[in-house]
């Protein structure tokens, strides 16, 4: 029997969900970002891939040489930028009579990409061949 797995550990601030299938994880980060880096690492294995604003980074079994990873535990890790949402507060900005957002106490202004990256990380375990998903119940047992 195959389970199939990969753990969707709750991640700092609920800025990424996760979703596993037998061959493949799907992460969807719940706020703006500028794209990223996501990377796979195990024992003997480390796979990075870039994905853009606006996508949602995707791990596939189908994305390794040969479609299969060893039975094992491995990490993933999102590294991003979040891009600032529209700021309410504005100032008259002297010229024209047009309205700007503002920066104050260091917050990067409206639509900029903050400079440090958000990074979020968990593990998901292959058995037998497929992604485990540790949330996921296994049925019960036919009644024999």
């Amino acid at each position: 029997m195959n389970l199939a797995t990969a753990q969707t550990t709750p991640v700092p601030g609920e800025a990424v969900s996760a979703r596993a299938s037998a061959s493949s994880v799907e992460w969807s980060p719940k706020v703006a970002n500028s794209g990223g880096l996501l990377t796979i690492a195990g024992r003997s294995f480390r796979l990075e891939k870039t994905f853009d604003a606006g996508r949602n980074p995707r791990f596939a079994l189908s994305d390794v040489e040969g479609g299969n990873l060893p039975d094992g535990v491995y990490q993933w890790e999102l590294r991003f930028n979040l891009v600032n949402p529209p700021m309410v507060e504005t100032e008259n900005n002297g010229r024209d009579g047009r309205r700007v957002n503002v920066a104050r106490n260091g917050v990067v202004a409206s639509g900029e990409v903050t400079p440090n990256p958000t990074v979020v990380s968990g593990g998901f375990t292959v058995l037998n061949g497929s992604i485990v998903d540790s949330g996921r119940q296994e049925p019960e047992p036919a009644a024999k």
